[in-house]
């Protein structure tokens, strides 16, 4: 079974339905999700229109990224939420051959970054949104080999870090890391863990001197886990166990303080992929047990409003179908969201939350691959009652608002 990741790899699936949704209403103050619904959204390339990442500043506006195929060769795909519908956002190409986004960070609805990498010789590609367009931002790249970004978090417009890997002409992956300081990106390379590949696809900052970055590294011949920690002048390589003696992965972190981080992604249970997740509270990493779904699974992206509170997504696989997962963490615990979702085939790489009644999901479906965008929201459960529905008749369904 092929592992998927938000970042340096496509989703690809077979023929799979995908299933539209009304938008819901929105929650009350203490309400935590409990259902997720689709809101369609563009997919202007007639092959592939995957969605790798979305951010959040509130329910009524988001910014998800990506690529689309237009004559055969990735270009940079931007779309935008305002709380009713998602339109595309002209985004700026560098290169013809290769041009796509792989994560996106806003801090408010005038400052994002998105990060991905440009032309079959990658090089590092940023770009910034200002409220009114999105333009290219120069990066740097180390010399003479591939470069490639996959994470960004940002504090503000003056503090952004991004993570990522290089690849030289003998195919070994070593960590990439810059750092945004308001007028321009600089270099601060990580430590490499072993020899082999190393590599970090997701960052997550909650102060200029504290992030965390998580990904893979080559362990004899074994992908296992990798941790990072940023203090403002350094990174350190951090011990982070892994599940079982087969391949673990790490796609996703997300942090709320220094002493309370949520890593996703996969490991070989037997041969079989299914659904990783590891607590960091500031002093170790442990596994938290996540639920088995379907015949495999796979958790891609996460989410932390507090420390009772995350969401994580990805897929599962049923037979010839793909359906899309959802898991909930309450601070115990993991459980799987089956309200709204039941339906939706796809896979899910990215969520973001804004608060512990609202998150937007995104990622593809079906092949050619169109985007998926989903709203996870509380929705009240009503007390049945006698009423009497003209036929023909349906209810409304208000706008995902926070």
């Amino acid at each position: 079974m092929v592992h998927i990741s938000r970042h340096f790899a496509a989703l690809v699936f077979g023929s799979l339905a995908l299933v539209c949704g009304l938008v819901v209403t929105p929650a009350p103050a203490g309400a935590v999700v409990n259902t997720g619904t689709v809101i369609p959204s563009p997919s202007p390339s007639w092959a592939e229109n995957p969605l790798n990442s979305v951010s959040c500043v509130t329910s009524t506006w988001c910014v998800a990224v990506g690529y689309q195929k237009p004559n055969g060769s990735p270009q940079n795909l931007v779309l935008m939420y305002d709380g009713t519908s998602w339109t595309e956002s002209a985004a700026p190409n560098v290169d013809a051959s290769w041009d796509a986004m792989f994560s996106v960070s806003c801090v408010s609805t005038t400052f994002c970054v998105a990060v991905g990498s440009s032309g079959t010789d990658a090089v590092t590609h940023v770009i910034s949104w200002d409220g009114a367009s999105w333009t290219t931002v120069e990066s740097p790249n180390v010399s003479g080999v591939d470069s490639y970004l996959g994470g960004v978090s940002c504090l503000s417009t003056a503090y952004c870090v991004a993570v990522g890997l290089t690849r030289g002409g003998n195919g070994v992956s070593k960590p990439l890391s810059m750092v945004w300081d308001g007028v321009a990106w600089g270099l601060e390379t990580p430590p490499d863990v072993t020899p082999g590949n190393n590599e970090l696809t997701s960052v997550s900052c909650v102060s200029a001197t504290y992030c965390v970055a998580v990904g893979t590294y080559d362990s004899a011949g074994t992908q296992a886990t990798l941790a990072m920690v940023w203090d403002g002048t350094a990174w350190t390589a951090v011990t982070i166990p892994n599940v079982g003696s087969g391949a673990n992965t790490l796609s996703d972190v997300s942090c709320v303080s220094t002493i309370y981080c949520v890593a996703v992604g996969t490991y070989d249970n037997a041969g079989t992929q299914a659904s990783l997740a590891m607590l960091w509270d500031g002093t170790a990493w442990t596994a938290a047990t996540s639920p088995s779904v379907g015949e495999a699974s796979e958790l891609i992206g996460v989410s932390c409003v507090s420390a009772t509170f995350c969401t994580a997504v990805g897929l599962s696989y049923a037979g010839e179908d793909v359906p899309v997962l959802v898991m909930l963490w309450d601070g115990t615990s993991w459980s799987v969201l089956s309200g709204g979702t039941a339906g939706i085939s796809g896979g899910l790489t990215s969520v973001s939350c804004d608060s512990e009644s609202t998150c937007m999901a995104a990622g593809q479906t079906g092949w050619p691959s169109v985007t998926l965008t989903v709203a996870l929201t509380e929705t009240a459960v009503e007390p049945v009652t006698s009423t009497t529905t003209a036929p023909g008749t349906e209810p409304l369904a208000p706008a995902f608002t926070g």
